[in-house]
């Protein structure tokens, strides 16, 4: 890599940090361009060489989260389509919670703002909730799945797993906002042996 590509690269890596600081810390509406330039320390024309606008970069932080989570639910959805015992089944489940759990840490600060500007109104928080609706139609599509194939037990797999999000993000917000829920791996496979039961998995 050249000089040139490596400062812009080192540029944008800055505006990230700062950008995911400034929203964190005041709030996608409060924080400013300008705040975040001047954090870089570059200026604010050298932002828009970037990005668009403060939600672009805004989105580019959130998919950080959102796009792994969404490919890791099309692999699993992939896998059950190929499973044919509820065994396997589990298998696949401790595997998407172990790499959750993963991705959870690597962009932790990430979902907190996620967490943070899902509750408010304004473009953030659309941008959130829309992303939050895509998240909820994969696993809602594979726990359907799973069902049509008899790896688990759902009479109603849009409930089910409505319930399974809604424990999973309580589980992640408690863990990321410095509950000692333990260690996150074995947290995970505690999740899916707890839901595990809900769905009659094996174990």
């Amino acid at each position: 890599m050249g000089r040139r590509e490596q400062n812009k690269r080192e540029k944008r890596r800055k505006l990230e940090t700062e950008g995911l600081t400034a929203f964190l810390d005041q709030g996608y509406d409060r924080a400013s361009i300008e705040q975040i330039a001047q954090a870089s320390g570059v200026a604010r024309g050298t932002f828009y060489l970037y990005f668009s606008d403060k939600l672009a970069l805004f989105e580019h932080l959130v998919d950080l989260w959102f796009d792994p989570v969404l490919e890791l639910m099309q692999d699993v959805y992939d896998e059950l389509s190929e499973a044919t015992e509820r065994a396997e089944s589990l298998a696949i489940y401790n595997r998407m919670a172990g790499e959750l759990a993963f991705l959870g840490l690597q962009n932790a600060n990430v979902v907190l703002l996620a967490f943070q500007e899902s509750r408010h109104a304004g473009e953030a928080g659309e941008r959130i909730r829309a992303r939050e609706v895509q998240m909820q139609e994969a696993v809602v599509q594979l726990t359907a799945l799973a069902a049509e194939r008899g790896l688990i037990t759902a009479k109603d797999p849009k409930l089910v797993s409505l319930l399974i999000i809604g424990g999973v993000e309580k589980v992640y917000y408690e863990f990321l906002t410095g509950n000692d829920l333990g260690d996150p791996q074995e947290l995970a496979l505690s999740v899916v042996r707890l839901f595990g039961k809900l769905l009659d998995l094996p174990g």
